[in-house]
């Protein structure tokens, strides 16, 4: 090859390098940006998008090209322009508020003159002002060629065309080491769109002109599912972008760099829906065409798990947990929903029957995440499938002397002592948990069910009164108390208020299983006193609706009548 020294990977010269970048009102920033790539590029060209600061004064000071272009909101355009008038090799591309570590200038000046290679993913180093930190690689440098040029007119992209460069050409694209570094600190950053509506126009425009693009339908999604009150949209428009995906995958089909996140995103969004088989044919088409994504197969663990095949699924977050890349080609990156993952996993092992390691598994987990309250409920769910009160009941003890200040602990340990039949030993910890939150709702319907299972009924008022009208626990306890023990508590449930109703269904069957024949005879006589004195109610609300099974069991059936805005118990006399 010319220029390649004989017996060497890499070219006898060192490629130029030109800096390519778009600026608007970004005086504050740009010098210190422009500094940190000094003696690492050998151009500048800046595309001005309609300054009204020194921005083109301070580009002109360190020698850039500067290039003028009124502001139209596409992004793309302004980036392409730049590249129109660069001469270097290799494009290196950088915002106005980031710095070029020494290290990756060098990496780079070195990457460059290896022949095979067609760019660079550079980690991005974010930090904000309280300190946190995230790092994630970006392609930031290529190969300079008139067919690789950025698309789309917001969130533009250019890996597409890097990628296709690369496969055509048998190259590859490298890994720097060397980080490129944004700090928030300096100021909030370049704000290319001023407004939200300014750019979802942008949004519209793209979508528009690139209908059948699968990835400018994912963006807008994307955009959509951010803004507040658009989920509905958001998931709409996710939809549209999956069924542009499957056209690309027929024959002569462009790649889409988000395909495997567009099929994640329609599962879970199937799977929020309701959807469980639907959501099941996206994601298992997901893992079949990108096998190396592991958000695709978080998704199909998940809809395998609402599908109930939990071996399949245990096996899918396993493969979520392994391939923590993404299938397009770009690098290894950190894996937001790896916790989520595991839960899976952890969950999917417990319906199997493996109760014990699942319970173990989960305390672990709550070991290295003690302040996840979702893994606080998942140990307390298997701990209550595995059964081994004992053993729980350390643990419980142990979290709290660790956590004291933990509500969920005090709450849901609470919870678990309350399902084990231990009413002296839940009662503490449901009242503490209550002292611990601004918002004591839900543990006042839960110390008021207490209260009732022990047979408490006064105590048991006091509770659930605490917690009208918010929480349905409490409403459902209320209207049992009513029933059983002829209090008028002038409590009302709509004819439409099925969540009160399933609660007081499953009040009933749990003060059952506990072994309250007291409460079934209670309200076996209200349900005959109901059928003579207001048999709308019976009609409307069955125990109204309660009746003795075979079997020794309670079986609770509604009919909602229309007839009635709202029902109002009536009570029994007092025995």
């Amino acid at each position: 090859m010319p220029g390649t020294q004989k017996g060497s990977s890499v070219v006898s010269h060192q490629p130029l390098i030109s800096l390519c970048m778009i600026a608007r009102d970004n005086a504050t920033v740009l010098d210190r940006c422009l500094q940190s790539s000094e003696g690492w590029v050998d151009q500048i060209v800046i595309v001005d998008m309609g300054s009204s600061d020194a921005t083109r004064e301070v580009a002109a000071a360190h020698g850039a090209t500067v290039i003028e272009r009124p502001w139209d909101g596409d992004l793309a355009a302004a980036r392409n322009l730049a590249l129109t008038a660069a001469t270097g090799d290799w494009v290196l591309s950088l915002e106005p508020d980031e710095t070029l570590s020494r290290e990756a200038g060098s990496e780079l000046r070195e990457l460059s003159r290896r022949p095979n290679r067609m760019g660079a993913f550079i980690p991005l180093r974010m930090e904000d002002s309280n300190g946190e930190t995230l790092v994630a690689s970006e392609l930031r440098a290529w190969r300079h060629q008139p067919l690789i040029r950025w698309r789309y007119r917001i969130d533009e992209q250019v890996l597409p065309a890097v990628l296709e460069a690369a496969e055509s050409e048998r190259g590859r694209v490298g890994d720097l080491t060397g980080q490129i570094l944004r700090r928030s600190t300096l100021q909030a950053g370049p704000r290319w769109h001023a407004t939200s509506a300014e750019a979802e126009q942008q949004h519209r425009l793209q979508v528009d002109a690139t209908p059948e693009d699968p990835h400018a339908h994912y963006r807008y999604a994307l955009f959509l599912r951010a803004a507040k009150g658009r989920a509905d949209d958001a998931e709409e428009r996710m939809a549209r972008a999956y069924e542009a995906l499957r056209l690309q995958d027929q024959p002569g089909g462009a790649p889409c760099i988000a395909a495997h996140e567009i099929c994640a995103h329609h599962s879970l969004d199937l799977q929020h829906a309701g959807e469980s088989e639907r959501a099941l044919e996206v994601s298992t088409h997901g893992v079949r065409t990108h096998p190396r994504s592991a958000r695709i197969w978080y998704a199909h663990g998940c809809a395998l798990s609402l599908n109930d095949r939990w071996g399949e699924a245990e096996a899918a977050f396993e493969e979520c947990l392994e391939h923590d890349g993404v299938a397009t080609g770009t690098p290894s990156r950190p894996l937001p929903f790896q916790l989520a993952a595991r839960k899976g996993r952890i969950r999917a092992a417990d319906h199997q029957g493996r109760h014990s390691e699942a319970a173990d598994s989960a305390w672990n987990l709550l070991q290295e995440h003690p302040q996840e309250e979702e893994v606080v409920y998942l140990f307390l769910d298997t701990a209550a499938s595995e059964a081994d009160w004992s053993k729980t009941a350390r643990r419980l003890i142990d979290r709290v002397n660790a956590w004291p200040l933990c509500a969920t602990s005090w709450l849901k340990g609470g919870e678990l002592f309350f399902r084990m039949g231990m009413f002296d030993k839940a009662l503490p910890w449901i009242l503490r948990s209550a002292e611990l939150v601004p918002d004591p709702t839900v543990a006042h319907g839960l110390a008021g069910e207490c209260f009732l299972a022990s047979g408490h009924f006064e105590p048991a008022v006091d509770s659930f009164s605490r917690g009208m009208p918010q929480d349905r626990r409490c409403r459902a306890g209320l209207l049992l108390v009513s029933l059983a023990y002829g209090v008028d508590l002038s409590v009302s449930v709509e004819p439409d208020d099925d969540e009160t109703v399933e609660e007081l269904k499953r009040m009933v069957m749990d003060l059952h299983r506990f072994g309250h024949d007291n409460i079934k005879r209670r309200l076996t006589d209200a349900r005959e006193r109901l059928r003579d004195t207001d048999p709308a109610a019976f009609r409307d609300f069955g125990a109204a609706f309660i009746e003795s099974a075979g079997g020794g069991g309670i079986r609770i059936e509604s009919a909602r009548s229309t007839e009635r805005p709202h029902l109002r118990t009536v009570p029994a006399p007092r025995s």
